[in-house]
């Protein structure tokens, strides 16, 4: 229930519109709101302060590419913009730290929510990398993507499904292969 929550306040449909309407010969295999990383090597990131720096968003995958793109506009978004404001003006006038901190705890998350679009043809990529990470809410996948320049981590609010990561694996070269 919770992974269809991410799904539906990161408006995941939204991305999966705009990819049907950009690559109309394609057809979606899987849509679902993702924490992306890009960064120079396929090695898994534990936290660090490049967290800070990851991009919110929704990812596609397609039977020939896989896109990303975060936006502002989603209810998550809108969220967070109004705790931001409530928590800020209510830290304005009381001081209170823990107002101060949720204003800025969403203030991160908008910044991750920054837009960004990227589209990665399967033959562009050199390598993918299929994992599992353990989060607050639970178990989820994680998939890398290493391309000739760099490396994009895409953590899934949904399972990744098996049949997806056997035609990946055919199409790219796995990990160990």
């Amino acid at each position: 229930m919770l992974r269809n929550l991410a799904d539906t306040l990161n408006s995941f449909k939204r991305t999966t519109a705009v990819v049907e309407r950009k690559y109309p010969a394609e057809r979606v295999q899987f849509a679902t709101a993702v924490t992306l990383l890009e960064t120079t090597t396929s090695q898994p990131v534990g936290w660090s302060l490049r967290r800070l720096l990851q991009r919110r968003g929704n990812a596609v995958f397609t039977d020939r590419r896989v896109f990303v793109q975060s936006s502002f506009v989603s209810p998550l978004t809108a969220l967070w913009v109004v705790a931001i404001v409530v928590f800020g003006i209510q830290f304005v006038l009381t001081r209170q730290f823990l107002d101060g901190l949720i204003a800025m705890v969403g203030a991160v998350f908008i910044w991750q929510r920054r837009p960004y679009e990227r589209s990665i043809e399967y033959d562009q990529i050199k390598k993918v990398q299929f994992e599992g990470v353990r989060g607050i809410g639970g178990r989820g996948d994680i998939v890398a993507f290493q391309t000739e320049t760099d490396s994009l981590h895409i953590v899934t609010a949904q399972f990744v499904p098996e049949g997806l990561k056997r035609s990946l694996g055919v199409s790219i070269p796995t990990a160990g292969a």
